[in-house]
């Protein structure tokens, strides 16, 4: 690891499609690099898009010594149809940087769309090195054959004209491999956290059970409530509490209520990031319940899991195959299938016995030291500029 790398020396661009209203984003890989390289004090351009329809100003923030200089307000391109729209910005991004004077030493593009502008831009002499991101790989990203065929050529033709490719899972790493990326430039970048913003707690909430997420259909919520009806009967101080808001929100509030749960499974509306660091040490359990409903749960790294380990919580997982081996190795996790009676069997023996409860609590607190995000993208960043 390369400590005495002078991150100063360099200026870089994030370009990042997120989901959320501005100031209201929910916390992704892409604001993860933008924390790390800010706290390094770097020059940093981070450009943000709205994903999908979502009705998102574009903006544009520039950063020096870990301060924000300006902030622009671009277009919402929202109403724009896909896909044109995505060809848009990436000619939006090029104009973000060929207006300025300064040359960008590297591009960090979350996503090949992202990614594109950067590899225009090297070719351009705007930009010294591009880094891909694949956040998430989908192999059905568009319904149309036509649209899916042209963003798997852009996919592939950043591959090999970018100088690392970024891939937050292993499975996705293998498929890059199998691709014909080689392996100097072929690297994983899991999910992690940045402990220093941490604090684990002596007194916590260890009969409840915390599940952070989006409130949609990629949660199975009508398999969790009707374990969650059976651990009660074994422990009825047992608690859930839902941390996020979504499209199911409404019918998931509903089921709560008829099955008479409302005083023990709670809905608290969704935290920014700082609040989820600072409160997920106070709870016993992270529940990360997958239903397979999307593609991009079977190939990514899940960010949820890290965070629930980071804070030193055991966790309770199912329906993730791209899960790292290194997570289904740390016991800390008991993953599990999509199956009822495995759920409640789990939930049931980190809720009502002490010995394993405290096995997997004390694997977790020793499996978070592999998840700082200061280490792992140094290792990263030492490897481009090596």
């Amino acid at each position: 690891m390369n400590k005495k790398l002078n991150y100063q020396k360099h200026n870089f661009v994030i370009a990042n499609h997120l989901v959320g209203e501005r100031n209201k984003e929910i916390f992704g890989p892409g604001d993860a690099i933008f924390d790390f390289l800010n706290r390094k004090k770097v020059k940093l351009l981070y450009i943000r898009y709205g994903l999908y329809d979502q009705p998102y100003p574009t903006r544009i923030n520039t950063y020096s010594n870990s301060k924000e200089i300006s902030e622009e307000l671009g277009f919402d391109f929202s109403k724009i149809p896909i896909p044109f729209r995505y060809f848009i910005e990436i000619f939006y991004s090029m104009y973000q940087i060929i207006k300025r004077e300064d040359k960008i030493d590297v591009w960090i593009g979350c996503n090949s769309l992202n990614t594109l502008p950067g590899i225009f831009l090297k070719k351009l002499g705007k930009v010294n090195k591009v880094i891909f991101y694949t956040i998430d790989y989908v192999p059905k990203r568009f319904e149309q054959k036509v649209l899916n065929d042209i963003y798997h050529l852009i996919d592939r033709y950043c591959l090999f004209g970018s100088d690392q490719v970024w891939n937050n899972s292993e499975v996705m790493r293998q498929i890059r491999a199998k691709q014909g990326v080689p392996d100097e430039k072929n690297l994983k970048i899991g999910h992690g956290a940045d402990l220093s913003r941490i604090k684990l707690l002596k007194e916590i909430k260890n009969n409840t059970l915390i599940i952070l997420g989006n409130i949609t259909k990629a949660i199975n919520f009508e398999m969790i409530i009707n374990s969650f009806k059976e651990v009660l009967k074994k422990n009825k101080h047992a608690k859930i509490v839902l941390v996020g808001s979504g499209d199911s929100e409404g019918e998931v509030r509903s089921i709560i209520g008829k099955e008479g749960l409302s005083e023990s499974f709670k809905i608290l509306g969704r935290w920014d990031h700082d609040m989820v660091l600072k409160e997920l040490p106070k709870y016993g359990i992270g529940l990360a319940i997958y239903g397979n409903t999307f593609d991009w749960n079977l190939y990514s790294d899940s960010l949820k899991v890290k965070e629930y380990l980071a804070c030193g919580l055991p966790v309770i997982m199912s329906g993730a195959p791209a899960a790292q081996e290194e997570i289904r190795n740390s016991g800390a996790v008991m993953i599990i299938d999509i199956d009822q009676d495995q759920l409640t069997e789990a939930m049931v023996k980190l809720l009502t016995n002490k010995d394993v409860y405290n096995k997997y609590k004390k694997n977790a607190l020793e499996f978070r030291k592999t998840l700082d995000w200061n280490d792992i993208y140094n290792d990263a960043f030492e490897n481009l500029f090596k």
